[in-house]
């Protein structure tokens, strides 16, 4: 019950972050696998790094069959490497590996969710039953595939992005498009945090679904879109939220 409480203040919190209108954007994939992207700006050639695969794939799929792009897709379960197997798409490759700091293995916690095949490096779901699993780094899977870029780069790594991602990445693998699913595995003041510090680096936040964000690149908005969003709102209010509460004032209670 504590854990579900802190999911909600979580997701409340996340969702006063302000979204730039003005490009379209476009769910693909099914209701639960699914995510919002400008889908005009992605191009046949792009690399697409989903990292975080589970028992759902429909917004990999569906982004190969409208674009024609290569999808690299990794994730540590079974359960997810029989069922992207099943699905046969020469497009869609796919590692049965845990995205971390450097290549090893990779304590994970079990769910204890008995429909739920995940497994959590930061514990979301307060298991107790543990499995080691393998682990890469991007850097080391980048070179493995021999890709100097990532044009679009997808995390659901189930808590771990506080551990894994770091803003200055998005300008070493010039990542034009991001999608970031934060959790409450980290107090809602560092999601917040992190969300100002992506949008310090030059980016635009286009979509904001529950506790997944879409951010796209400025540069790419301006060249590739007639409508512009309007700079700075999304960062505002996130820099804004992002900061400790004042003395003065009443507190929320989970920071």
């Amino acid at each position: 019950m504590a854990n579900a409480a802190r999911r909600r203040y979580f997701r409340w919190r996340l969702g006063q972050v302000d979204v730039e209108r003005g490009l379209p954007v476009r769910r693909l994939g099914s209701e639960y696998g699914g995510w919002t992207i400008p889908l005009q700006l992605v191009d046949s050639d792009w690399v697409v790094y989903c990292l975080g695969a589970g028992n759902d794939v429909s917004f990999e799929t569906e982004l190969i069959d409208e674009t024609g792009c290569e999808v690299y897709s990794f994730d540590p379960t079974d359960a997810s490497a029989e069922h992207v197997a099943a699905i046969d798409e020469p497009r869609l490759h796919f590692l049965q590996v845990a995205i971390w700091r450097h290549d090893g293995t990779l304590r994970m916690y079990k769910s204890p969710v008995r429909t739920s095949s995940t497994l959590s490096a930061a514990n979301l779901d307060v298991g107790r039953a543990t499995v080691e699993v393998p682990c890469r780094s991007l850097d080391s899977l980048m070179r493995e595939f021999g890709h100097k870029r990532i044009d679009l780069l997808k995390y659901h790594v189930e808590g771990s992005e506080y551990e894994i991602f770091d803003p200055d990445l998005l300008t070493q693998l010039d990542v034009k498009i991001l999608g970031i699913r934060l959790f409450h595995t980290a107090p809602p003041r560092r999601a917040l945090g992190l969300v100002a510090a992506i949008l310090a680096r030059g980016y635009v936040l286009v979509s904001h679904e529950g506790s997944a964000f879409t951010f796209v690149r400025r540069d790419v908005v301006d060249s590739r879109s007639p409508e512009k969003p309007r700079p700075g709102r999304s960062l505002r209010s996130a820099a804004r939220l992002a900061e400790p509460p004042r003395r003065d004032r009443p507190s929320a209670g989970i920071g």
